[in-house]
């Protein structure tokens, strides 16, 4: 036989405020990640590169025989392009912050916020 249980009532209250963990997100805001995403990218950038370089024109020949090992090198120079393209967007940019219009968002079909 299935029995329930009371839940205590801070408990309940915690589930409430879930959405509210973050101070900006309980003021109606919320702020965008360029820069965390910019040096993200500029870390795994630099990883890649330190490693797939000296390997790719160290190998053996018989390795790169068919060039196909050059495609890690060639990954890597579309990283580096994409890191700076993030950085630039950062630095145009900025940091941009919406300003949702209510909080919680609920799931109505209308939806308002602001950004800057």
């Amino acid at each position: 036989m299935l029995q329930l249980q009371r839940v205590p009532f801070r408990a309940r209250r915690r589930g409430r405020r879930s959405a509210f963990r973050r101070d900006d997100w309980a003021r109606g805001t919320i702020k965008d990640w360029n820069k965390g995403r910019a040096i993200a990218i500029w870390v795994f950038t630099v990883i890649w590169n330190a490693i797939s370089f000296p390997v790719a024109f160290v190998s053996s020949p018989a390795i790169t025989k068919g060039k196909l090992i050059l495609i890690f090198p060639l990954l890597g120079i579309i990283l580096l392009i994409s890191a700076v393209y993030q950085t630039l967007r950062m630095m145009k940019f900025g940091t941009s912050t919406c300003h949702l219009d209510r909080v919680p968002i609920t799931r109505e079909p209308h939806f308002a916020a602001t950004s800057n």
